[in-house]
């Protein structure tokens, strides 16, 4: 989300979002097959209202690690490595980590 080109090869087929874009994200993408992890907050968002009504299996989706409880930044860059997501949605402002190793979608 810092506003540069980011090239991955081919559409990505799992996807970890910490910045509060769930909604934004499913809306555009159509579904939420590629969500492989999504931070905390965002977890508890979709178990309690209408997000998770229509996608049932997003709240049981892994729980991406953030800096802390209610963060939108990753906790590490070496804890996004292990997840293995093909891209990160993130604020560009809290992920100097994942883009100082050039991850892709950070």
């Amino acid at each position: 989300m810092a506003g540069g080109q980011i090239h991955l090869r081919g559409a990505p087929q799992t996807v970890a979002v910490f910045a509060p874009m769930l909604w934004k994200y499913i809306t555009v993408d159509g579904t939420d097959a590629h969500i492989q992890s999504m931070a905390g907050y965002m977890k508890e968002e979709a178990a309690e209202n209408l997000l998770g009504r229509l996608f049932p299996s997003l709240p049981r989706r892994s729980e991406a690690m953030t800096a802390n409880v209610v963060s939108a930044a990753p906790q590490s860059a070496e804890q996004v490595m292990l997840e293995a997501p093909d891209a990160v949605l993130a604020w560009a402002f809290q992920s100097q980590s994942l883009e100082s190793i050039h991850y892709p979608g950070w």
